[in-house]
């Protein structure tokens, strides 16, 4: 609380902390509405904040009047997990299919998710294209067990572990969930299919963000965005017009910028 701060001792010790305090301050008058109505004008606040120029990943360091200083965090990991489950570091992608398991919905999987369909293709086109690639999949409670996988751990993995697995994947392929951001911060990029959540919003520059083809965007147009369709479609048309082959070839142009970034510059 405002009143419990000593602004005398910041003066003193920290100034350069009170203007930060002051300039969030001044911004959060900005989106008061969008704070007390969490979360049901997210949809809303996301939209206007891209129309500023703003971005999730770096939202608070922009209310802060901070600089940003990237995605990468200091995380502790395992370098040596990988190879205890046969996998090379940065010879395999990881694939996930879940959500917040804490977001309660009745429905058997939420609208954001991408169709088991749609994973079974997009999982056979990586494995005719990039043969040399093992595919593995991540994951916790919720979510199925994806057909064509080499490698299945999903619930077999504390979330350090799963950290450990993600960190030496040489590409990551998801709906916009919460590993995406992990991988992020690894430094590791993604492939991410987006559907009814704002890409404009949530997207970073780094990663391959495949937009709808139709409709998307839709997230918190009504309190049941989740579980169903807000235009009553038995198949989110957002995430039921994902093209595998679009995915595979997104995932082949990245691995390959990846690759040539890799490469040692030659001095003449």
């Amino acid at each position: 609380m405002t009143e419990n701060i000593e602004y005398h001792t910041l003066l003193t010790y920290c100034p350069d902390v009170v203007n930060i305090f002051c300039t969030a301050q001044k911004n959060r008058q900005k989106i008061e509405k969008y704070i007390v109505h969490h979360p049901f004008l997210d949809g809303a606040f996301a939209d206007t904040a891209v129309r500023l120029g703003h971005k999730r990943y770096k939202y608070l360091h922009d209310m802060m009047g901070l600089k940003y200083g990237g995605d990468e965090q200091a995380i502790d990991v395992d370098p040596d997990l990988p190879l205890s489950f046969g996998l090379k570091p940065k010879a395999y992608i990881t694939v996930h299919d879940g959500w917040d398991g804490n977001f309660k919905i009745a429905a058997q999987r939420p609208t954001k998710t991408v169709p088991l369909e749609k994973w079974t293709k997009i999982i056979s086109g990586l494995k005719r294209a990039l043969p040399h690639m093992t595919i593995v999949q991540i994951g916790g409670a919720v979510g199925e067990n994806l057909q064509g996988v080499d490698v299945n751990l999903k619930k077999k993995l504390s979330f350090a572990q799963s950290t450990s697995i993600l960190a030496q994947s040489a590409l990551h392929i998801d709906a916009e969930t919460g590993l995406v951001h992990l991988a992020a911060a690894l430094g590791v990029k993604s492939v991410v299919m987006f559907g009814p959540t704002n890409v404009d919003w949530f997207g970073y520059p780094q990663n391959a963000n495949i937009r709808p083809h139709e409709c998307g965007n839709c997230w918190w147009s009504n309190d049941a965005w989740m579980d169903a369709c807000p235009l009553d479609l038995p198949n989110p048309a957002c995430t039921n017009n994902i093209r595998p082959d679009e995915v595979v070839a997104a995932a082949m142009r990245l691995l390959e910028a990846s690759s040539v970034d890799a490469k040692p510059s030659v001095l003449a």
